[in-house]
């Protein structure tokens, strides 16, 4: 199975998470939020195609970036060590795979300082912050709380994402983007 996500095309992939989302979903809102089966279906069928839909549109943005670095004559277990390396472990030996590493890395740090990706994440992670109070405070059953925290410990983390990757390019590379960097660090000109 792993392997033919990993080969999927987007739509597949789309539909395979689509699905996999909406049957979670559903059995979640169920037993964890204590809906009728009637509505968790109705709420799982009619979420589960925006996700699917919003991962098949990750997975071709992935493909589409990963193409651009295909001049790097990489095999495909380098590019898996790369992209891991984005994340963690130690730093890779080959000059190619740390080269590409950094690259990633360097454009996943664009992508989560852009304004939306701010504003997404802060506002879901209202909502969620939101919901868990509600629910701790109308609610007499614990496990309704799980899934409100669970998406407020989801997007909180989101918020920490930008640190963590330029703590990892850092690392990566040695050199750091000039601009925009994290708070509460020093530069050249202070």
């Amino acid at each position: 199975m792993r392997n033919f996500l990993k080969n999927a095309a987007a739509w597949q992939f789309g539909v395979c998470c689509g699905g996999l989302f909406g049957v979670l979903f559903g059995l979640g809102l169920r037993y964890l939020m204590g809906e009728t089966w009637t509505a968790a279906l109705v709420s799982a069928a009619l979420t589960a195609p925006a996700f699917g839909l919003s991962m098949a549109l990750f997975r071709r943005r992935e493909r589409q970036l990963m193409g651009r670095f295909r001049a790097m004559n990489l095999t495909a277990g380098q590019e898996r060590a790369a992209q891991r390396a984005t994340w963690r472990g130690t730093v890779p030996d080959d000059p190619a795979v740390r080269a590409l590493a950094a690259e990633l890395t360097r454009v996943q740090l664009e992508r989560v300082r852009s304004r939306w990706f701010r504003v997404l994440a802060a506002g879901l992670l209202v909502v969620e912050v939101t919901s868990l109070v509600l629910h701790v405070l109308d609610g007499d059953r614990w496990t309704q709380t799980v899934l409100p925290a669970a998406g407020a410990v989801l997007f909180g983390s989101f918020l920490l994402w930008p640190r963590r990757l330029h703590q990892r390019l850092e690392a990566l590379s040695g050199a750091v983007p000039e601009t925009d960097p994290p708070r509460g660090s020093s530069t050249a000109s202070d």
